[in-house]
């Protein structure tokens, strides 16, 4: 009896011991703007065709940079949806809140020929052991009905760094969030001046 016991504390103590810490989800917003409250008639259409980001960031889990060399991968720290699909529709929302109603058609719905394409490379989204956030980034804006070719399409780009107040990861993730803005902002500046 005393054994049984014994071993039923043993199984209980490395079951105890083996408990996963609690995972912690996180999530990229819009910035709330003034919108342009003026549908965009006779004005041009966009779609945010694709947000490309690398590999190092294209993971579940929230990346940290440590050092110039280093990244920390937190295993218990997560986006709530794949990084790109988070950064596609932030992006959309932040375009759509400054260009007026209607005028980027939102991601996954099905988009005319008649739509110019933004496609969006992500170099670096991330935060440092620092306390700087980086949101590095190219872009580039297809005609209606063009087929893209290499050389054909100016590209642009941009670096924009903010600090972040304090080391909790809620503040870190707050912090990149807010770069998001910056990127539409600059974006918006590219634009055909048709529109």
């Amino acid at each position: 009896m005393n054994r049984r016991f014994l071993c039923w504390l043993a199984l209980l103590t490395m079951a105890a011991c083996s408990a996963s810490p609690e995972v912690r989800y996180y999530t990229l917003s819009a910035a709330p703007v003034a919108s342009n409250a003026a549908a965009s008639s006779g004005r041009a259409f966009y779609s945010i065709d694709a947000v490309a980001i690398p590999a190092l960031l294209d993971r579940p889990q929230i990346v940290m940079r440590t050092g110039h060399n280093g990244a920390d991968v937190l295993e218990d720290d997560r986006w709530i949806a794949p990084l790109p699909d988070l950064l596609r529709r932030v992006l959309a929302a932040d375009l759509s809140a400054r260009l007026g109603a209607g005028a980027v058609i939102e991601p996954g719905l099905p988009s005319g020929p008649s739509i110019r394409r933004i496609a969006i490379s992500i170099l670096e989204f991330d935060s440092g052991s620092d306390g700087q956030s980086v949101l590095d980034a190219s872009w580039t804006i297809s005609e209606p009905g063009t087929v893209t070719e290499a050389g054909s399409t100016e590209i642009h780009r941009v670096r924009h760094v903010a600090s972040t107040d304090g080391a909790d990861l809620k503040n870190v993730v707050a912090t990149m969030n807010r770069l998001l803005p910056a990127l539409a902002d600059d974006i918006l500046a590219s634009l055909p001046q048709d529109q």
